[in-house]
């Protein structure tokens, strides 16, 4: 069964945790019992095709290295 995530879940007893909003695809006696457990949380509705549940593969990457930032002053070399 396909359900909708609205939002991150967590239920560590019966091992299921989803981080981020989007589709999931599950068997029917979890999806029964995610939409007993939090029915404000899931729903069987899919969202529309055109709208963006997922971020691309680009923007959901982690930065190498934090962006360089000019508040923090560098001592100066003394020779």
């Amino acid at each position: 069964m396909r359900l909708y995530c609205k939002s991150a879940y967590h239920n560590g007893p019966a091992g299921l945790h989803f981080s981020a909003p989007g589709v999931i695809e599950i068997d029917d006696w979890k999806a029964e019992f995610l939409l007993r457990d939090a029915p404000e949380n899931f729903s069987r509705e899919l969202p529309a095709e055109d709208s963006k549940t997922e971020l691309p593969a680009e923007e959901s990457k982690a930065l190498d290295e934090p962006p360089y930032d000019k508040a923090v002053k560098v001592p100066k070399v003394k020779k």
